[in-house]
């Protein structure tokens, strides 16, 4: 069964932003890289929401 019907998606659609599982740190700096992806999909494939937030404080946690 198609979703798309006289040019119009049948329910609503989600610009969806993720990352790639991190690599190991850079050589020269330490730091990890990522790559980011992109797709827009049915909001019928959405499990659940996730928002990843950076860990802030006055002290750097190595640990």
């Amino acid at each position: 069964m198609s979703h798309f019907h006289n040019g119009a998606f049948q329910h609503p659609l989600a610009y969806i932003k993720w990352f790639i599982p991190f690599n190991q740190p850079g050589k020269t700096s330490g730091m990890y890289t990522i790559r980011r992806n992109a797709a827009v999909v049915s909001v019928e494939y959405i499990v659940r929401t996730c928002h990843l937030m950076g860990k802030c404080g006055r002290k750097i946690d190595y640990g």
